[in-house]
């Protein structure tokens, strides 16, 4: 099944499609997109990157890799915990430069994105 297919499965509430929760269609993430990177309120940048965290498409990484660097810490905050969701290796370097972050928020949400991560987390080889 196509992420296009489960995007319509989920907005028609048709079976099958349980493992998509109300995900928006293609269209949706560009809005979202543009008021991350153009809005200027910040709770609404704020609530762009958490949306689309929840979406949980690759393809917003880069926008949230992008929105570590944002003026208002809030934002900067909910990128981090949205790419947490995504686990894209893309995002491992930046989220742990954003451990270096003059806030606070911002670097719990850095560390606890980066705990959440299965491709961050390190294997351990077996006792023996």
């Amino acid at each position: 099944m196509t992420m296009d297919e489960r995007r319509t499965g989920a907005q028609e509430g048709l079976p099958g499609s349980s493992d998509v929760e109300q995900c928006p269609p293609a269209s949706e993430i560009g809005k979202l997109a543009s008021t991350l990177s153009c809005h200027r309120d910040v709770t609404d940048r704020q609530a762009a990157a958490a949306a689309l965290g929840q979406i949980g498409d690759s393809c917003a990484a880069e926008l949230l890799i992008a929105a570590l660097g944002d003026a208002a810490w809030q934002v900067r905050a909910a990128a981090a915990k949205a790419l947490g969701r995504i686990d894209d290796r893309r995002a491992v370097r930046p989220l742990i430069a954003a451990l270096g972050d003059p806030e606070p928020d911002v670097r719990l949400a850095a560390l606890s994105a980066l705990s959440r991560m299965p491709s961050v987390r390190p294997s351990y080889p077996p006792e023996g």
